[in-house]
């Protein structure tokens, strides 16, 4: 009875911590989707997709919300569909961990001067910076930034103010606080002392400077959170990989057949 009672009190236990790490880990995307009049568009299909892998698909409810939990940070597409309506296609819709992104959508009526789809590139919300103070550094600023990738410390300096490395390098003075007083997390995962990440594996780092949120506890220094790469960040990396490579090959075709087009007229 007892082997019971501990192997079912050991089963929630860990199902507990398990939950816990995944919230700490992900993000989440809530969509308001109307019709042309500006009335719910319950009967619309939301798709969402990472690197042509469909993550989820929903219809908006009385409240034309559509919530996506439990989200992978990284990027993004959405696009709904409603039948008399124009296809919108939402792209690179950024996720943090622990953050909601938010997104409002008005469909348009389909007539014959406008396309039958719409793509629109994500904009920035202004709504979580002004609940917390720090900085969200993806992938694109990782590898474009200054600062060597293999170097995770170095980093996290080179894009948060107010953040300055430790003597030796391997922890973060947060806004003035003691070494050894912020808090680190890994793919959900709290880390005691300082972390050890490869920075080749680090799709992002989400920095809490101030304004840190309940769950992580009473806090003097910041909060780092580090998302390594997965399966489909990966496949959205070598997407856009082929993409830009596409895109330039088509710069040089087009400059080309401008170049041609000038000699032609001399």
């Amino acid at each position: 009875m007892k082997s019971k009672f501990y192997k079912s009190a050991t089963a929630v236990f860990t199902a507990l911590i398990l939950s816990a790490n995944a919230f700490a880990q992900n993000g989440e995307i809530k969509v308001e989707v109307l019709d042309p009049d500006g009335d719910p568009a319950m009967d619309a299909i939301c798709t969402l997709t990472s690197a042509d892998q469909v993550i989820g698909k929903q219809k908006p409810d009385v409240n034309a919300t559509v919530f996506y939990k439990q989200v992978v940070p990284g990027f993004y597409e959405l696009k709904v569909e409603k039948m008399g309506c124009v296809t919108h296609i939402r792209q690179k819709i950024e996720v943090a961990a622990n953050k909601t992104k938010y997104i409002n959508i008005q469909l348009k009526a389909k007539t014959d001067t406008l396309d039958d789809i719409v793509i629109v590139p994500d904009v920035e919300s202004m709504v979580q910076k002004t609940m917390t103070i720090g900085m969200n550094i993806d992938y694109t600023q990782i590898k474009n930034g200054a600062a060597p990738r293999n170097d995770v410390i170095n980093i996290i300096v080179n894009f948060t103010p107010g953040v300055l490395p430790t003597d030796d390098g391997k922890d973060l003075y947060v806004r003035g606080a003691r070494k050894g007083s912020n808090q680190y997390f890994v793919d959900g995962e709290k880390t005691f002392g300082t972390f050890d990440v490869p920075g080749q594996a680090v799709q992002g780092v989400v920095v809490y400077t101030g304004g840190v949120p309940a769950m992580y506890g009473d806090v003097t220094g910041g909060v780092i959170m580090v998302t390594t790469k997965n399966y489909f960040s990966g496949m959205q990396q070598k997407r856009n990989m082929v993409q830009q490579i596409e895109e330039n090959m088509q710069q040089e075709q087009n400059g080309n057949n401008n170049q041609d087009i000038i000699i032609d007229g001399q």
